[in-house]
């Protein structure tokens, strides 16, 4: 039996961050009240807005997670256009597409 590779679910950061604030029962004034502008909040929650060192040190302060989890879960969606634009033949060799 071939082993068969599913491509992993790719989502913005944002939409977790949506989650976390559902699941605190929290709402976007946590941001707020750190001086983040709606603005801002509103394009992360919308998936506009990538998340960048800076962000993910704020995020570490608000939550007490680490600056890398927010890196690590911004990573595969900044990755995922290039997985996509390159040779179907490509992906499949590297594993990401099934045989």
């Amino acid at each position: 039996m071939s082993e068969r590779r599913k491509p992993a679910q790719v989502f913005h950061p944002g939409e977790y961050i949506a989650d976390e604030l559902e699941e605190r029962k929290e709402t976007p004034a946590v941001l707020r009240s750190k001086h983040w502008e709606d603005d801002k909040i509103e394009a992360l929650l919308d998936g506009k807005l990538s998340i960048d060192t800076w962000l993910a040190l704020h995020l570490h302060r608000i939550w007490g997670t680490s600056a890398e989890l927010w890196l690590n879960l911004q990573a595969p969606w900044d990755e995922w256009p290039d997985r996509r634009s390159m040779p179907p033949a490509w992906r499949k060799r590297c594993g990401w597409e099934r045989r």
